[in-house]
């Protein structure tokens, strides 16, 4: 039987920047999503990323799109926990050894410093805001790039799910949002279900549901890895544009 209660989550809650840029902005009219997209196949190995002991699921979230990108470009890379911690110290201001510096990370952050720093060597060139009410921009993210960083409002419900998916009686009770806390996954696939996630070292299904009850910020990461290190734009994506407003507004 499931049983998450022993995990940490970690995510800190919603900042918004005017200045992130946003996904629809760059899409074509006419470019459809498929009906379903398995990232997830190729993968193994799946570790929990020290997300059961610190509160350092922005980082692995991280860590699992490298392995995700990797493991369908080519030679799959399993980032290990140092690097994980070395991340959650340099993005989150965690020191190990003391508890009450273990507070989780924002997304909006720790994406500026993936950007900037990487890691375990990997770096993205740009990360984009998702509309995570538009299921079209949500699956294009995944089918795109290779995944999508959500952030979640879990609910308590969600603790003992084998599929997470709103409870009988609404998001009330144990199933209001954000009863439990704040959580950072990475979507690696979809279908009419909903949407994979990795979190904890496994691979979990939520319904589309749970998505739009429960998601409150989505991010698609640009990355060489997903490009085979080339920086090539996927059909239908304006890259030209959009590597032309990045430099604007961090310029």
């Amino acid at each position: 039987m499931t049983d998450f209660t022993g995990m940490k989550l970690g995510r800190k809650a919603l900042r918004v920047d005017k200045r992130t840029l946003q996904l629809g902005d760059y899409l074509t009219p006419a470019l459809k999503p498929p009906a379903r997209v398995d990232w997830e196949s190729k993968l193994s190995g799946l570790g929990v990323m020290m997300n059961d002991r610190l509160g350092c699921c922005t980082i692995a979230a991280k860590g699992h799109l490298i392995q995700a990108w990797t493991a369908n470009h080519g030679q799959q890379v399993i980032v290990p926990d140092s690097a994980i911690l070395a991340g959650y110290e340099q993005a989150c201001g965690y020191v190990p050894g003391d508890d009450s510096t273990d507070q989780g990370g924002n997304m909006l952050d720790v994406l500026n410093w993936f950007r900037k720093t990487g890691l375990a060597g990997h770096k993205p060139f740009a990360f984009v805001a998702v509309n995570h009410n538009d299921k079209k921009h949500v699956e294009l993210a995944v089918d795109l790039f290779g995944g999508c960083d959500i952030g979640i409002e879990l609910p308590i419900s969600a603790q003992r799910q084998e599929v997470w998916s709103v409870p009988h009686g609404g998001a009330v009770g144990d199933g209001e949002r954000g009863s439990w806390g704040g959580h950072d996954v990475p979507i690696v696939g979809y279908s009419s279900v909903g949407p994979v996630c990795i979190t904890w070292g496994r691979l979990l299904t939520m319904t589309w549901s749970f998505f739009k009850t429960y998601v409150d910020e989505a991010y698609a990461v640009l990355a060489p890895d997903w490009a085979d290190g080339k920086v090539q734009a996927p059909n239908g994506f304006d890259l030209t544009q959009l590597q032309a407003d990045l430099a604007a507004v961090t310029g």
